[in-house]
């Protein structure tokens, strides 16, 4: 990248445990110059839209992503990358 600064992961999301009927949240902070897209991905696919899913991004870096309840369809393996679906080192 010219003039800016690649994404790269400032805090890394972390593994949580589902509870079924709970409350799901991951986050994460992406650094970059100028400011990153980023995409939640579970099990390397973009997310559909669902009423329970939640994604914000504070202008700041810190992005989540809430599931509220979550549900046993909810495990998988989530990551956080840019648009092409790569993820952030």
């Amino acid at each position: 990248m010219i003039d800016g600064e690649s994404p790269f992961f400032r805090e890394k999301p972390r593994p949580v445990a589902l509870a079924e009927g709970e409350r799901l949240e991951l986050t994460c902070v992406v650094a970059s110059d100028p400011k990153a897209a980023v995409h939640w991905l579970k099990n390397d696919l973009l997310f559909m839209d669902d009423s329970r899913l939640t994604v914000s991004d504070d202008g700041e870096g810190r992005h989540s992503l809430v599931l509220d309840p979550a549900v046993p369809s909810d495990v998988g393996l989530y990551k956080v990358g840019d648009e092409g679906g790569d993820d952030y080192n």
